[in-house]
């Protein structure tokens, strides 16, 4: 008899931890899909402010053949967008040779920008960045985006 009494003590012991614990997984787990992220809603915050403070003073010239026209977020990319006061031929042979090579931003335009440490936070903290070029005329020239990975090879 205190044999089944023991087991019966030991089973109703075990259903209540296992009630107890269902209880607790079902008041514990969250009703809702969290919002997103914490982290990328802080680096949209962030891409947002200095958006708005370059903006504020554009067009900017950056040299006598380049002109930074506008600065725009795409999720997590900033887009900056540059004029060329070159036309056509000039502009692809030229300016925008020096900054890209087949499509891709130059070793010397990531060494560069991977040494500034305001683009070089930005691309850690998982921005990504889009350089978009046309020309005088207001033809696309090309675009490249450079992100963190781009600054890890170049350390290499």
């Amino acid at each position: 008899m205190n044999a089944a009494r023991l087991w019966f003590a030991a089973t109703l012991g075990a259903l209540a931890c296992a009630l107890a614990l269902a209880f607790l997984v079902v008041k514990l787990t969250p009703k809702k899909v969290a919002p997103l992220d914490t982290r990328k809603a802080a680096l949209h915050s962030d891409m947002d402010q200095a958006i708005a403070g370059l903006s504020a003073r554009l067009p900017q010239r950056i040299d006598d053949e380049t002109i930074l026209q506008s600065v725009a977020r795409q999720d997590d990319t900033i887009v900056y967008r540059y004029k060329l006061e070159l036309a056509g031929q000039a502009a692809r042979s030229g300016a925008f040779a020096r900054l890209a090579d087949r499509g891709r931003a130059s070793a010397s335009f990531i060494a560069k920008a991977c040494a500034d440490p305001e683009t070089f936070a930005s691309l850690m903290s998982g921005a990504r960045l889009r350089y978009s070029y046309s020309d005088k005329d207001g033809a696309m020239l090309g675009e490249f985006d450079l992100d963190a990975h781009d600054c890890a090879a170049q350390r290499r």
